[in-house]
């Protein structure tokens, strides 16, 4: 479960074709730094495991982000998610589950609704999950309880009593699959047929999707790439024909996030009108107390394309986070 429970609480920190080409880092940007968190699986190989109606996928690197300034004030909110049982993971395990992870890439359907999930964590080695979890079952039976792992190949079953109450599967030695269904993550039969897809197949046979993700940094500290006809963005007044955003971090308090959130639309009358509307919003902020982080914003427009280019310094990120009740320290 605390991998599950990882995956969830790093991820609420994040808030194709080559036709096109990916759009380029702001230029003060620092180099990207090489980073191993894909070590065996290409980012097409895990695509092909999502669904093809896959509605929206977002990949956070966060091996990259604990090099960044905002670590050190994410990684206590992080620990205190997580209370007790990451210090008891530490102790049992001989790892420390957030200083492990280098990736978390999820997609996801159903958005506005019933959402289902697939997950892919990368970073525990295998070995060291499969002794912890065999640990955790010797010292849970010593003390009177049910909970129990089976490991079955790359297959691992967590089990409360007869019951199975999470599958998980090593699609590589440092790589863990997991899927959400309706709120169920035991469902062995989907994690077996999402493992089986290859290249061509799942997302990876939706040229659409992987023609926005092409226009994507994937080597960015966050991205996210969504279909704009999911049900969220049908409530827009204005037609997304896709929704993509890059977010790259740094060391630099000055210049402690930087990216761009770009709406692509069908024509380039729909992304005035959205150009427009957005204006407004951000115009609305000057004048008081928010007007530096209306100025941290530039939107323009680039043929069907509206572009919200973000440089946000550290004290500015730490008010947003206030703002949406994120309490960190």
């Amino acid at each position: 479960m605390w991998v599950l429970g990882l995956a969830a609480a790093t991820v609420g920190a994040c808030g194709g074709s080559a036709a096109q080409p990916v759009r380029a880092p702001l230029e003060n940007l620092a180099p990207p730094i090489e980073t191993v968190a894909r070590p065996r699986l290409t980012l097409d190989a895990e695509l092909a495991m999502m669904p093809v109606d896959t509605e929206m996928v977002m990949e956070l690197d966060v091996a990259r982000l604990r090099r960044s300034v905002l670590w050190e004030r994410m990684e206590p909110w992080l620990r205190g998610l997580a209370g007790p049982s990451m210090v008891e993971v530490v102790q049992m395990c001989g790892f420390d589950p957030l200083l492990t992870v280098d990736s978390i890439l999820i997609g996801a359907r159903g958005l506005g609704g019933s959402v289902e999930a697939t997950m892919l964590v990368r970073g525990f080695e295998r070995t060291a999950v499969i002794a912890c979890l065999e640990r955790a079952t010797r010292e849970s039976r010593e003390q009177g309880g049910n909970r129990s792992a089976h490991m079955d190949g790359d297959l691992v079953e967590l089990l409360e009593g007869d019951a199975v109450s999470m599958a998980i599967r090593f699609v590589d030695d440092r790589t863990v699959l997991l899927l959400s269904r309706n709120s169920n993550f035991a469902d062995r039969a989907a994690l077996d047929e999402a493992a089986r897809r290859q290249l061509g197949q799942g997302l990876t046979s939706s040229p659409a999707f992987l023609a926005v993700i092409g226009r994507i940094d994937t080597g960015a500290t966050c991205w996210f790439a969504a279909n704009g006809t999911s049900a969220p963005f049908k409530m827009l007044p204005i037609a997304v024909r896709a929704v993509r955003s890059e977010l790259h971090t740094s060391a630099d308090p000055a210049r402690a996030l930087l990216g761009s959130l770009v709406m692509e639309h069908d024509d380039a009358t729909s992304a005035s009108s959205m150009a427009g509307m957005v204006r407004m919003a951000f115009d609305s902020l000057r004048g008081g107390p928010f007007t530096d982080l209306a100025q941290a914003m530039e939107i323009s427009e680039e043929g069907t394309d509206v572009i919200v280019d973000l440089r946000f310094d550290l004290d500015q990120l730490q008010r947003i986070a206030s703002l949406l009740g994120m309490a960190w320290p």
